[in-house]
């Protein structure tokens, strides 16, 4: 009898076992399951703005007249010194002319006033002797000396005169070359804003003059992108960037950071943000035409070959000390797992302990995830079943505006 009840017991512990193992198994919660894997985590800022070429020239006119020449046309190609425009220079001309007249007539009145003085000075030498001899009286003899003296001066002022007049040639003949205007840079001529037979106006204290052309070194392309205050202190020269313009949107360009300007500007949207500069790697690409919009994705902490999941597997305990931690699936069942987490973008985070490449994790969907149990069965969702990986699956974590994302430290 005892032996019958031994075997009753034993096949009861089975079948209750087998029936508990068939009650967990169709029990076990369906999560989204992914490979903890290794590579690049790259924290990033976002910001927008124009490319254009390094070196870009305005030219305006510094004198006023008629377009009579204009030689090149937008696009050309032109070297330092290249003859670009010519302003009628008639005026200008019969102004120098004018003005090298006045200083051959003050050379003419400084050469009678030298030969004066010479003969009054002779005069006043024959004036001392005879007034050594008592000849001439004592007023004759100091009037000769005034003369002199008066001559000196005169002379002295006559070469003033002269200074003049040739400072004003040197400013008639310096107007009179700014009508050609010639090409400051070797380039490329990128706009062109007047056609001949206009008149263009000279830049006074209150008006700029008149635009001419653009003339543009297209050995050297920048984008230059503005980058919110809340960002910039993580910015540095030299940092890797990606570029995307809008004339070629599928393409990323590469480049650094060249410059970070050191005082913030209000934008439209009364926005205080900071012109950087990124000096584009132009290899294997052609810029014709620039002056386009464009984002740059600028690279302010990257790390290499490094374990990292989705943001969204890691959850915050709520201990007094807090702790991130992940759940490993191991045969089927989710092992929550302390870890040490490094960088985090949008999507990734490094892990610097706790779980390793290959690994299984839970990803998702949160709503699940975040009531997950340690030692819980869990299986992988089927494909395209409620609970799919959205945007808003993690509960809003993380930042996804034009601003960029911050390095975070882990635990």
């Amino acid at each position: 009898m005892k032996k019958i009840l031994i075997i009753v017991s034993l096949v009861g512990g089975l079948v209750l076992m087998a029936f508990v193992a068939k009650t967990d198994s169709g029990s076990a919660t369906e999560v989204r399951i992914e490979d903890v894997v290794r590579g690049r985590v790259a924290v990033s800022v976002m910001a927008s703005g124009k490319v254009n070429f390094r070196e870009n020239i305005q030219l305006r006119t510094e004198v006023t007249g008629r377009i009579k020449d204009i030689y090149v046309e937008e696009g050309d190609p032109v070297k330092a010194g290249d003859k670009l425009l010519l302003i009628s220079p008639e005026l200008f001309d019969a102004d120098v002319a004018q003005v090298r007249a006045t200083v051959e007539t003050r050379l003419i009145e400084i050469a009678r006033q030298k030969i004066f003085l010479a003969q009054l000075k002779r005069r006043s030498e024959r004036q001392k002797e005879l007034f050594k001899t008592g000849h001439v009286n004592q007023d004759a003899y100091e009037q000769v000396e005034r003369d002199v003296a008066m001559a000196e001066l005169d002379l002295a002022a006559r070469k003033q005169d002269l200074k003049r007049a040739r400072a004003n040639l040197d400013s008639s003949e310096d107007r009179l070359r700014k009508t050609l205007i010639l090409s400051p840079i070797d380039g490329i001529v990128t706009a062109l804003n007047v056609k001949a037979g206009e008149t263009v106006v000279a830049g006074t204290t209150n008006i700029i003059g008149s635009s001419l052309m653009d003339v543009s070194d297209p050995s050297a392309v920048m984008a230059e992108v503005e980058v919110e205050e809340a960002d910039i202190l993580s910015v540095a020269i030299g940092q890797d960037a990606e570029i995307t313009m809008a004339a070629a949107p599928d393409t990323n360009f590469k480049g650094k950071v060249y410059s970070i300007a050191t005082t913030a500007r209000e934008d439209q949207n009364r926005r205080n943000t900071f012109l950087v500069k990124l000096l584009v790697d132009k290899e294997n690409a052609t810029f014709d035409r620039l002056a386009i919009n464009c984002r740059a994705e600028i690279f302010t902490n990257v790390v290499m070959d490094v374990v990292h999941v989705p943001v969204e597997a890691v959850l915050q305990s709520n201990d007094k000390k807090p702790t991130s931690y992940v759940f490993v699936v191991e045969d089927g069942v989710a092992k929550k797992r302390s870890i040490q987490s490094g960088i985090q973008t949008d999507t990734s985070i490094e892990i610097r302990s706790g779980v390793s490449e290959g690994a299984k994790i839970v990803t998702g969907p949160y709503r699940k995830l975040k009531n997950l149990r340690d030692s819980q069965s869990v299986m992988q969702q089927e494909a395209n079943s409620d609970g799919a990986r959205s945007d808003n699956d993690r509960g809003g974590r993380g930042r996804d505006d034009e601003g960029g994302v911050t390095a975070t430290v882990g635990n």
